[in-house]
């Protein structure tokens, strides 16, 4: 999946810190908090993120789907 210069900055920090925190192998995408410490996230868990930035943001009608069809329009358009 296609993404920004500014999210590799902020993917490779979380890898940096998925590495210290996560295991050899298993899942990516590690939740910090709740009852089960290093437990994977939840994929709700990801969908209210997404939720909570886009309100605090002003953008209205956003969602993770959004990212996902912007995705799939540019590949489509790409041939």
């Amino acid at each position: 999946m296609p993404y920004s210069a500014s999210t590799a900055v902020l993917l490779s920090q979380y890898l940096f810190n998925w590495v210290r925190i996560g295991r050899a192998r298993g899942p990516l995408f590690l939740s910090e908090s709740g009852g089960q410490p290093c437990s994977a996230a939840e994929s709700v868990d990801v969908v209210e993120v997404v939720r909570r930035l886009a309100l605090a943001s002003g953008v209205e009608r956003f969602s993770t789907l959004t990212t996902r069809h912007l995705c799939l329009t540019d590949l489509a358009r790409m041939g």
